[in-house]
């Protein structure tokens, strides 16, 4: 739909379809205000022809300021149509004067593009139980559970288990939730549990990357397994020492934040302290993009770091190394 100097009607976002528009998919129809016409009435009119421009229809009339109207499609009325908005004037009486019609060429209407899906029940009470936050992914011809949240079931409320299955229906468990006691649990070898990552299949492997806040600070960790089985981390990070505060009056420390050397250091990939990052994969690398951190969840002197929404991008060919990469434009 072209637009023209002094107003009109302009092209739909997203554009027709090379051979037209999809029966029963929804266009919008976008206008902008003629500057040349005067008074012109509160609303245009949207009007639709299926026989060239014979006769016109009403298909509703919108407030002008919106510049906005989405059409659906008829499902089976015509081979094509074209549409056109309408701006008039109107007198106090309620007389009409059509001030112009901006009408869009005509437009081919092909099948619909929807697909009718139809799903069935195959597991009621699936072994691996209730949980949130889990990573799914499909893998050497299996779908695959991992990890996950559910504060009433897993000691240390996450899981680190991992379940496999061909059919949905019957599943495997590949490993158990070690993930059990914070003090005895093995950090060096093995991944704690989470309730949200990135989940991925990448380089012949299955990935994740990162976590959220839930265990009390940031899970920045980058693993990757062949089998389910056995993990190794990739991340390159280095060691941030715990502060606690002091809170013995007696102490020269009253009311400090100071270093508790009980207390397993945070660990930070290079990518930063972060939550809520979206992950994917393209071109045969890992991305994270974006994420946030936040106070209420990890205090910044415990450590932490203040409050931030980010909008950088990363990527990485091995899990290991991470590169920030240069953005142009909005993000």
């Amino acid at each position: 739909m072209p637009s023209t100097p002094d107003g009109g009607v302009v092209p739909p976002i997203p554009a027709p379809l090379p051979d037209g528009w999809a029966r029963e998919s929804l266009h919008p129809i976008e206008w902008r205000v003629p500057t040349d016409l005067g008074v012109v009435a509160d609303t245009v009119l949207i009007e639709v022809s299926y026989d060239d421009g014979a006769t016109w229809q009403l298909l509703d009339e919108v407030n002008i300021v919106e510049e906005y109207y989405r059409w659906t499609i008829p499902t089976n009325t015509a081979t094509h149509g074209r549409v056109r908005v309408v701006f008039r004037r109107l007198t106090s009486a309620g007389v009409e004067t059509v001030l112009r019609r901006v009408e869009s060429p005509d437009v081919k209407f092909i099948p619909s593009q929807k697909r009718s899906y139809t799903w069935q029940k195959v597991a009621t009470n699936a072994p691996f139980g209730p949980r949130d936050g889990a990573g799914a992914i499909t893998f050497n011809g299996k779908m695959w559970l991992i990890g996950g949240w559910n504060g009433d079931r897993f000691p240390l409320v996450c899981a680190n288990d991992v379940w496999s299955s061909t059919d949905g229906a019957t599943w495997v468990q590949e490993r158990p939730n070690s993930f059990l006691d914070a003090t005895t649990f093995d950090y060096a070898s093995d991944w704690e549990g989470r309730h949200y990552s990135g989940y991925h299949t990448f380089d012949g492997k299955m990935w994740i990357v990162g976590g959220d806040p839930v265990q009390g600070h940031y899970q920045t960790d980058v693993w990757s397994s062949s089998d389910g089985r056995t993990w190794a981390r990739k991340d390159i990070f280095t060691t941030i020492p715990r502060r606690v505060l002091v809170t013995n009056p007696a102490s020269p420390f009253f009311g400090q934040y100071q270093v508790d050397d009980t207390v397993r250091p945070a660990e930070v990939s290079q990518f930063g302290l972060r939550t809520l990052a979206i992950t994917g994969v393209f071109n045969n690398k890992l991305f994270l993009m974006g994420g946030q951190r936040v106070e209420q969840f990890v205090n910044p002197l415990w450590p932490g770091a203040p409050a931030k929404a980010f909008d950088d991008i990363w990527t990485s060919a091995d899990g290991a190394t991470w590169t920030q990469l240069a953005t142009t434009g909005p993000r």
